[in-house]
């Protein structure tokens, strides 16, 4: 049985023919799809999503001293605080109570405690 090795292959995201070095290959000698640069450039997407999502968490110090942690995007199992005042959104980790989700909402909209709304998620 022969084998037969390519000198070029066809990366699969950017469609542009290129020597097999530009490709990076497994331990067990199967080359990927993917050129070099292409899986450089998906890498660079995924570090900047990951960034962006640790940036949307938001300290908020109530004025009894205590630290809330919140998030401006949705939080999978966690509440969702609104108010018709503001068109600021929070989401609160499940574990935080619902009183002082209200409080650190309060503080972080400038709004008054009895006009949040909030929703599970």
């Amino acid at each position: 049985m022969k084998q037969v090795i390519c000198e070029e292959k066809e990366c699969r995201r950017c469609h542009v023919t290129k020597p097999i070095d530009q490709f990076r290959k497994r331990p067990h000698g199967f080359i990927l799809n993917q050129c070099k640069d292409c899986e450089g450039e998906l890498g660079k997407l995924r570090r900047l999503s990951k960034q962006s999502i640790e940036s949307s968490f938001v300290s908020i110090t109530t004025k009894s001293g205590k630290v809330v942690q919140a998030s401006t995007q949705p939080i999978n199992g966690g509440r969702k605080a609104t108010s018709p005042l503001t068109e600021k959104v929070l989401y609160f980790d499940p574990t935080v109570n619902r009183d002082t989700a209200r409080i650190a909402f309060s503080a972080y909209a400038n709004v008054l405690r009895t006009g949040i709304n909030f929703k599970s998620i």
